[in-house]
């Protein structure tokens, strides 16, 4: 095989050599110098153009939005409840080619980035809450309906609750809502519900069967002063992380029953006025309910008059601090199981059993 003669390159400003191995040289210059180096510049930079831009691509970049715009945010509850005053009906619902008969982007902004994609559009009392896009209610969005108090109807036919992780006060004072369709509601992230529907004085039935309440640490008052609730599903409550209860059915005073027998309150802190003022139920299972970290329990059932017996045998009331009222007005009880009581650390047993006219076969001497 014949041997090659090597070749070099040399560049010089005005000339490029090329010499071989038998020392002879080769070049290229004159005129068509200055040509010739601006078209390997050109090749240079468009060569390190390239492997930057096959660089970047290669780099993993983060999605801001993976719905890819479908998604707009609504602003936060306690900005909405002022917008969201003095209506008797609101409608959240897709914008679908103006079919509520609204000129799109003549409503009001009402999208936590500003940028119009919810719109809020109002005919006479009738609040429209309108977007091309799917609504998502903002993380935060307590007290959104709060004190709202001439609503009758609320519609959320485009409201996403997956984000929410705060739903505190929500419904608050909702005093004319007779009923209320949360079937759709996902509160998978919710961790607050606080107060959520508490005051909604004539709501008569209220399914939260789906509600995921699993990541739930709050629910005091919850339901405080639903005086005309009637119906109450809470049947797929996960309350293995709520560490306050207290007063969650206070004046809950038309409840004919109320199955909490799958409660998990293992957690929970405070009872407080928990079942205060359910004066229409007559049965309450609390077979399953762990109390090993409960210190407070004034005024747990106080004034459940229609109570004819109690099992609470299981009670663990090492922590508890104040018992103050907790049976007391519970007029028809006649049958009370708290053989394994303990009241060591209860600095507050005032009114304990005041108004127990009914109770027998148990001394509550040993508990005063």
């Amino acid at each position: 095989m014949p041997k090659y003669p090597e070749t070099h390159l040399e560049i010089s400003i005005f000339f490029i050599y090329f010499s071989d191995n038998y020392g002879r040289r080769f070049y290229l210059g004159g005129k068509n110098m200055k040509k010739i180096l601006c078209l390997l510049i050109i090749i240079l930079c468009l060569t390190g153009c390239n492997s930057k831009g096959e660089e970047r691509a290669n780099k993993s970049v983060p999605i801001s939005n993976p719905t890819n715009g479908d998604v707009a945010v609504l602003k936060a509850g306690n900005k909405m409840r002022l917008i969201l005053r003095n209506a008797t009906e609101i409608v959240f619902d897709n914008y679908n080619n103006n079919r509520y008969g609204f000129s799109w982007g003549k409503g009001e902004d009402v999208s936590e980035n500003e940028d119009k994609s919810i719109q809020l559009f109002k005919k006479q009392d009738i609040i429209y809450v309108l977007s091309k896009d799917i609504i998502s209610a903002n993380e935060d969005s307590s007290c959104m309906f709060d004190g709202l108090t001439n609503l009758k109807s609320l519609k959320l036919n485009n409201f996403d609750t997956s984000n929410v992780t705060n739903m505190s006060d929500m419904f608050n004072n909702c005093r004319s809502l007779t009923e209320l369709d949360l079937s759709k509601f996902n509160t998978s992230n919710v961790i607050n519900m606080q107060s959520m529907f508490e005051g909604c004085t004539v709501l008569q039935e209220l399914d939260l069967s789906n509600f995921d309440t699993s990541n739930v640490t709050r629910m005091l008052n919850m339901f405080t002063d639903c005086i005309s609730l009637k119906k109450l599903n809470i049947s797929s409550f996960d309350t293995k992380n709520v560490t306050d209860m207290d007063g969650m059915f206070w004046k809950c005073k038309s409840l004919l029953e109320l199955d909490v027998s799958s409660f998990d309150t293992r957690n929970v802190e405070d009872m407080g006025y928990m079942f205060n003022s359910c004066s229409s139920l007559t049965n309450l299972d609390l077979s399953k309910f762990k109390t090993d970290k409960v210190e407070d329990m004034g005024g747990m059932f106080e004034n459940c008059s229609s109570l004819t017996s109690l099992d609470i045998i299981n009670f663990n009331t090492s922590e508890v601090s104040n018992m103050q009222n907790m049976f007391r007005n519970c007029s028809n009880l006649t049958t009370l199981s708290i053989n394994y009581f303990s009241t060591l650390r209860v600095r507050n047993k005032e009114g304990m059993f005041e108004g127990c006219t009914s109770l027998k076969d148990i001394d509550i001497s040993k508990y005063l």
